[in-house]
C-alpha cells in the first residue's frame, strides 16, 4: 500500500485539472493506496512572499497541514496546467510560501542545498492549449510533457 498525495495547482476546482486528479485518486483508492488531496486553489492562504527570504513570514495553517500531506506521503501527484510557460500562480505562490528553507530543504556546510523530501516518488501531469504546447515544446524540447492531442 502505498502514501500518495495528490497535489492539483488549477485554481478552478472546475477545471480539467480537477477532473485528472480525481480520476487519479479514484484508481489509486481502488488499487489500496490510502490518498490525500491537495486543492492549491482552495487553500486559504497569501501566495505572496511579501518580504522574499528576509523575513518569514508565519504559515497559514493550510499551509501547515499540506506540508504535513507532503510529508506524510510516498508518492506526490502534481497536477498543473501551462500557462505562459510555466505554472499557475497560485501554484507558484504555494512553493514560494510553503517550500522554504528548513521546511523541504537545508543548505549544508559548503552551502548547497540539501532536499529534506528524500526517499519520495513523483509524477507531474501538466496540461496546455495548442500553442502553449507549440511553445512548450520549442523552448522547452518537450522536457517532462505528455501531450494529448483531439482528433
Amino acid at each position: 500500500m502505498k502514501k500518495i498525495v495528490v497535489i492539483n495547482g488549477h485554481p478552478n476546482k472546475e477545471s480539467f485539472n480537477s477532473a485528472i486528479a480525481h480520476s487519479y485518486i479514484t484508481s489509486a483508492l481502488s488499487l489500496g493506496s490510502q490518498v490525500r488531496y491537495i486543492a492549491i486553489g482552495e487553500l486559504d492562504f497569501n501566495p505572496n512572499l511579501q518580504f522574499g527570504y528576509q523575513q518569514r513570514m508565519e504559515l497559514e495553517p493550510e499551509l501547515v497541514k499540506a506540508l504535513e500531506d507532503i510529508q506524510w506521503s510516498e508518492h506526490q501527484v502534481w497536477i498543473h496546467p501551462v500557462w505562459w510557460l510555466g505554472m499557475s500562480a497560485i501554484m507558484k505562490g504555494f512553493f514560494d510560501r510553503a517550500f522554504l528553507p528548513g521546511i523541504t530543504f537545508k543548505h549544508n556546510k559548503e552551502g548547497e542545498s540539501e532536499g529534506l523530501l528524500k526517499g519520495k516518488t513523483g509524477r507531474i501531469i501538466t496540461t496546455a492549449g495548442d500553442l502553449s504546447i507549440k511553445n512548450y515544446e520549442e523552448v522547452y524540447k518537450s522536457s517532462g510533457l505528455c501531450t494529448v492531442k483531439k482528433r
